[in-house]
């Protein structure tokens, strides 16, 4: 899943198929053309 910034951009990866070591799912966040290594990540708040 792919979220985008106001401007289109992509702003966020949600990664549910695998796991970098962060758990899955885990998330990606963008700056400009990268992405970084990955973070934990929740859809439930517990």
């Amino acid at each position: 899943m792919r979220l985008y910034d106001s401007k289109g951009n992509a702003a966020v990866n949600i990664d549910f198929d695998h796991d970098h070591g962060f758990g899955s799912p885990h998330a990606h966040n963008w700056d400009g053309n990268s992405r970084d290594k990955g973070n934990a990540f929740a859809l439930l708040p517990y």
